[in-house]
C-alpha cells in the first residue's frame, strides 16, 4: 500500500512513512479499496462501442443495455467468483470485434 500512497502522492515511500498521520493512511487505503470499482468516461464509451457493434451483428430486433458490456474489475480483496463473467464478456465482446473485421472485408 506504501508503493501506491507514495506513486499517488509523488513522495518516496520513506517520506510518505514520516509525513502522514495514522488518519490519513486510513483514508488512503479506503480510497484505494474503491477505486477499482470506479469507472471513467472512457469505460462507458467503449462500452457503447462494443455495444453498437455487436447491435449490427445480432439478430435484427434484439436488444442490449450498455451495462452488458461494462466489465467489472478484479478486487483484491473480493473472491473470484465474477472473474469467469468478466472473461466470458471480454471475450464475447473480443469475438465481436473480430467478425464486425470480417463482415467488412468480404
Amino acid at each position: 500500500m506504501w508503493c501506491k500512497i507514495a506513486q499517488a502522492t509523488g513522495m518516496s515511500i520513506e517520506a510518505a512513512q514520516q509525513t502522514l498521520s495514522l488518519s490519513e493512511v486510513r483514508l488512503w487505503e479506503a480510497f484505494f479499496k474503491t477505486e477499482y470499482q470506479r469507472l471513467e468516461r472512457s469505460d462507458w464509451y467503449m462500452a457503447q462501442i462494443a455495444m453498437k457493434i455487436h447491435q449490427t451483428i445480432a439478430e435484427k430486433g434484439r436488444r442490449f443495455k450498455v451495462k452488458d458490456f461494462l466489465l467489472t474489475f478484479y478486487n483484491p480483496d473480493a473472491s473470484f467468483a465474477g472473474e469467469k463473467e468478466d472473461q466470458g464478456k471480454m471475450m464475447h465482446w473480443v469475438r465481436s470485434l473480430i467478425a464486425a473485421g470480417k463482415k467488412k472485408t468480404k
